[in-house]
């Protein structure tokens, strides 16, 4: 072999490999793209109109649907995930503000009965199951520490003005389930 067909052998398997990584690069990132598309349109399941007249048992079901699909996410997709939810969440709380304090207290009177439609649901549930700790909660309990970095990253994903929005939103969410006499005890 002399040293140009060694070149031309050389080039021609750099040539195959960068094909073969570019490939690879592309199917991972198709494959990654449907993922998120996957666990948007779980998401968006759960949150439309038509989620409001699933049973318990089916939402349940798209619950543990969606968090496998996240589960397989890579870290920096989980992060922009819950970025693009963030800033939906602002835009809603914006708008939310914007309104006329008379169509204010109507919206917070409608998440207010959802919340506590979806609370009795769920309290139903367990009761039939015989599950349950009569508190309606189902989430296992945060360690400290992993409050904490929830606690950090939001604080990295979030500007000032947003947080002192949801902060806003919040107390006026407490305010009026007070005065309606449905606020919660803990």
């Amino acid at each position: 072999m002399n040293l140009r067909s060694i070149v031309k052998w050389a080039a021609t398997l750099l040539a195959v490999l960068l094909l073969v990584v570019g490939v690879v690069a592309a199917v991972r990132s198709v494959r990654a793209s449907r993922q998120v598309a996957q666990v948007q349109e779980l998401r968006k399941k759960l949150t439309d109109e038509e989620a409001r007249e699933f049973t318990p048992e089916q939402r349940r079901e798209l619950r543990e649907q969606l968090n496998q699909e996240v589960q397989k996410l890579s870290p920096e997709q989980r992060r922009q995930l819950t970025q693009q939810r963030r800033r939906q969440q602002a835009e809603e709380i914006d708008r939310f503000f914007k309104l006329p304090a008379q169509e204010q207290t109507a919206y917070l009177d409608a998440k207010i009965d959802e919340r506590e439609a979806r609370r009795k649901q769920r309290e139903e549930a367990q009761a039939a199951q015989g599950s349950g700790d009569g508190t309606g909660q189902t989430r296992p309990t945060r360690s400290d520490e992993d409050r904490l970095q929830f606690r950090k990253e939001m604080l990295d994903m979030t500007t000032p003005e947003q947080r002192a929005a949801f902060s806003a939103y919040r107390r006026a969410m407490q305010d009026r389930q007070q005065q309606r006499g449905t606020a919660r005890t803990s």
